[in-house]
């Protein structure tokens, strides 16, 4: 490294996918199974704390070995999804943006919380290969879809629902993660 070029040029500034590719332990701890491990733990994690403030009795874990796929169901009032006072999709923050979500002592809506509190959502969608969410809410139904960190779907529909609750579904990056099963 040549020190005498470290000028205002070298300072740089990543997207946050870029950033927890970039410094993925910093976030996850590795790259091994325990790392994969992690990613699943923070989707649990969002399920147990919507269950825990009293909002859905379901959390459903499911491992598909042959696609290396992890999914985690939950019964609760879904993830928000529409557009939010500061023209943003809330969905779309919440898996993209680091310290997006709904559990900041501000915002009131959980009284204790898992997880990495704003980041877990973004640091899975960051080293997944495919990232999914499925959400159905009292008023509507959205579907959210990344592959290798690039928007694929975004649908939502309004429709009425007596069931609500969010399907996460994830693929952890080979690039990052290798041949973890």
């Amino acid at each position: 490294m040549n020190l005498q070029n470290y000028n205002e040029n070298s300072i740089k500034t990543l997207a946050p996918r870029e950033a927890v590719r970039e410094n993925y332990a910093m976030y996850i701890g590795d790259n091994t199974s325990r790392g994969f491990h992690h990613l699943l733990t923070e989707i649990v994690a969002n399920a147990m704390d919507e269950a825990a403030s009293g909002f859905g009795n379901i959390i459903k874990v499911e491992i598909d070995t042959k696609q290396n796929k992890a999914s985690v169901i939950d019964r609760g009032r879904g993830i928000p999804f529409r557009m939010n006072s500061e023209g943003k999709y809330a969905i779309k923050e919440m898996c993209t943006s680091l310290h997006s979500g709904g559990k900041f002592a501000s915002a009131g809506n959980y009284k204790s919380s898992l997880g990495l509190h704003g980041l877990g959502a973004t640091v899975t969608n960051a080293l997944s290969k495919m990232f999914r969410i499925e959400v159905a809410r009292e008023d509507g139904n959205c579907i959210l879809e990344y592959r290798d960190g690039e928007e694929t779907i975004f649908n939502i529909k309004d429709k009425r629902n007596k069931v609500t609750g969010s399907t996460v579904s994830f693929i952890p990056d080979p690039e990052i993660f290798g041949n973890t099963k």
